[in-house]
């Protein structure tokens, strides 16, 4: 008698637990585990390189060179262009994981001031990364075109041909957030080079950004590193510092800057010579 007892009584719990676990009319059902999906977001989880010439942005730059020959002449080193989000992927169970795809392209074009402004040459360049943070770790995967063309005045002028050189090129990278410090590194693989091009690529960088001023104003410094196949691993440097002013409402930030490079020509028509030279500019890129 006691077992029967202790049997029914075990139905009856057992039926009150599954009759609480059925959900009310009403109540409302339990969120799936998705990750939400944004368009075009206001905000971006990887920012471009500061002290990299070649990132996508907008600006111009005045170079003082520091050596002599042809790189004695005083440049202007104009890009037109935009690195800009296009999803954004947020898990709702983790508020520190996302994902992002971007879209980025730029002109990099750089005239000779006492040649009556020519244009030497211009590269052409875009992509479209994507990149996963989760904390204050960032991860990008990054396949872009570059191409690069000798300016018609320049032709004129000199009577060289232009090289062709275009490259595909796959990249993934990663980047550490640290306060108000940022440091990076990337690796790149061609997955498609022209007669003039070889594959290898490898970059490496840190970043300082202030607590701003007015509420909007920073003090930034900046270094990247680059070294390449082509140029026979030789080392690219570039020092910055400057002054921003940081994006509000999903706009965009806008800064000026000084900058010192050393290492072979950003316009890779003229990749194998030498550049040294101080800059003064100002971008919109972040």
């Amino acid at each position: 008698m006691s077992a029967l007892s202790l049997g029914l009584f075990c139905l009856l719990v057992c039926a009150r637990e599954r009759q609480e676990e059925v959900p009310k009319p009403g109540a409302p059902a339990a969120a799936p585990n998705e990750w939400n999906a944004e368009l075009l977001p206001d905000r971006s989880i990887y920012r471009p390189y500061l002290a990299n010439p070649r990132q996508s942005h907008t600006g111009t730059k005045i170079q003082f060179p520091v050596r002599t020959g042809r790189e004695s002449h005083i440049k202007i080193d104009n890009v037109l262009g935009s690195f800009r989000p296009l999803a954004l992927w947020t898990d709702p169970n983790a508020p520190d994981t996302e994902m992002e795809l971007f879209v980025e392209a730029a002109v990099f074009s750089r005239f000779d001031i006492e040649e009556q402004y020519d244009l030497d040459a211009s590269d052409y360049r875009f992509g479209f990364p994507i990149v996963y943070r989760d904390g204050n770790v960032a991860m990008k995967l990054h396949v872009y075109h570059l191409t690069s063309h000798l300016g018609d005045e320049y032709i004129s002028r000199v009577g060289r041909d232009r090289d062709s050189y275009h490259l595909e090129e796959a990249a993934a990278a990663a980047s550490i957030q640290l306060e108000e410090f940022r440091v990076y590194a990337e690796l790149g693989v061609g997955v498609y080079v022209g007669p003039a091009t070889q594959s290898g690529r490898v970059e490496a960088g840190a970043e300082w950004i202030g607590q701003a001023w007015f509420s909007r104003v920073a003090p930034y410094t900046a270094l990247d590193l680059e070294t390449r196949n082509e140029i026979d691993w030789d080392v690219n440097a570039s020092l910055m510092a400057g002054l921003m002013v940081l994006p509000k409402n999903g706009g965009n930030g806008f800064r000026g800057f000084l900058e010192y490079y050393r290492g072979h020509d950003q316009q890779t028509q003229f990749k194998s010579e030498v550049e040294h030279y101080y800059a003064i500019g100002v971008s919109t890129d972040f």
